[in-house]
């Protein structure tokens, strides 16, 4: 079910809510998809969900996730590779699974580019999706490199599923991922290495747990991540 779309000025650098107006109670967690996506073409955004090719590949991701602030927030810096001669747009998506025992009500995320491009449109795909179109500052030549940071965060109060998972659609080469928690907390933090989204969520598996280290803040990193399987952190 498509929910809305936004329209934006590229010029336009505030930040965007990436959600139903109104909505304030919801679940959520933070869970990164690479997406593709050619100017004025469709189709290429739909090559990209398929594997196909997109005109350009994820070489590393650093991603921050805050939770020691008044709200979850999400900072990422991508370095991306142009795979084709004139590569001016691209798609960023973040989906919001709703836990099950969580009300049905409006989702939001806010979405800002700190760097690297400005937003051209924000769309909801469904319930739980939601992607932004980003204009780059020029075309991208073949081979060429170009970073981009975006801070993804919720709004106050509103709840959080314990867990960062990143999900490739598209080629991705490396992503090194830091939770850092409040300073008195002590969570158990386990590392989310290739697997299924069903696996991800079931808490009765033993994986590989992460320590925290003096700052409260965990650490991980992966290489070569698999299309379609989760890489990430969780915590209880």
């Amino acid at each position: 079910m498509e929910d809305e779309s936004t329209r934006r000025s590229p010029d336009d650098s505030r930040k965007h809510a990436l959600g139903a107006p109104g909505g304030t109670d919801e679940d959520v967690e933070f869970e990164s998809l690479t997406r593709g996506r050619e100017p004025e073409s469709a189709s290429r955004a739909t090559a990209g969900l398929a594997g196909g090719t997109v005109g350009w590949y994820i070489e590393r991701v650093w991603a921050v996730m805050r939770l020691d602030l008044l709200s979850p927030e999400l900072q990422d810096s991508r370095r991306i590779v142009a795979t084709e001669n004139g590569l001016t747009e691209l798609m960023l998506s973040m989906s919001v699974p709703r836990p099950p025992d969580a009300p049905i009500s409006p989702r939001d995320l806010g979405m800002d580019v700190v760097f690297g491009g400005r937003i051209v449109r924000v769309d909801r795909r469904g319930d739980t999706i939601f992607s932004a179109v980003l204009r780059l500052p020029r075309p991208l030549k073949t081979g060429e490199r170009h970073d981009i940071g975006c801070v993804w965060q919720l709004p106050p109060g509103q709840p959080m599923t314990p867990r960062y998972a990143m999900s490739p659609t598209i080629r991705c080469d490396a992503l090194d991922l830091r939770v850092r928690f409040p300073r008195d907390a002590d969570p158990r933090v386990e590392r989310l290495d290739g697997l299924p989204i069903r696996a991800v969520e079931d808490l009765t598996l033993d994986l590989p747990v992460v320590p925290l280290d003096g700052a409260a803040e965990a650490s991980a990193h992966f290489d070569h991540l698999a299309l379609g399987l989760s890489y990430g952190l969780r915590w209880t």
